[in-house]
């Protein structure tokens, strides 16, 4: 399956989403198209699964709130410290996931499923802003007046792939600018 998944991953950066088959994944992993299909049913389930390993740079990926990083924020008792862990293991995961962003935007434009699937992802990554929000609240790090709905929602976009991508991608950041 890892093999599978990071052939599925190279070819959807490079070829796109309608660019690239099953069949020709299979071919690049050397394994039989029928054994990419009894693992993954569908494009779109593999498509889902490479999004995960890539963000997760897990094999078998935890969620966010599972991995040790996230424990680190949230006992993190420098708030300064907590807020450099939540944009440093974000930008991590934009890194690996960014490459992927065209052939997500056209499967989802055309596949209910990765639609359906790309908006979990992002009501989970609010979910994990707001936990991140409550704990700097809870260092009493929130400007006076910002209410933890207000700082989750900046948190939200300010922090999010689509700034990566324009920050790095449209503008010609490097990811240590």
């Amino acid at each position: 399956q890892n093999r599978i998944i990071d052939h599925a991953y190279r070819l959807f950066c490079e070829n796109g989403y309608p660019g690239t088959t099953m069949e020709a994944i299979a071919a690049e992993a050397g394994v039989a198209t029928q054994t990419v299909y009894y693992f993954f049913r569908t494009k779109a389930l593999l498509l889902q699964q490479v999004v995960e390993v890539a963000a997760a740079a897990e094999a078998q990926p935890r969620p966010v709130m599972d991995r040790p990083w996230t424990r680190q924020i949230l006992t993190e008792k420098n708030a300064r410290r907590a807020l450099a862990l939540i944009v440093e293991h974000g930008v991590d995961i934009y890194v690996r996931v960014a490459p992927l962003r065209p052939a997500l935007e056209v499967a989802a434009a055309s596949d209910p499923d990765i639609n359906a699937y790309w908006r979990a992802v992002a009501v989970r990554r609010k979910g994990g802003m707001r936990t991140f929000v409550e704990r700097l609240a809870e260092l009493h790090a929130l400007q006076p007046g910002l209410t933890v709905q207000r700082a989750t929602d900046v948190m939200f976009v300010v922090n999010s792939h689509e700034v990566f991508l324009g920050l790095t991608r449209d503008s010609g950041w490097s990811v240590t600018d």
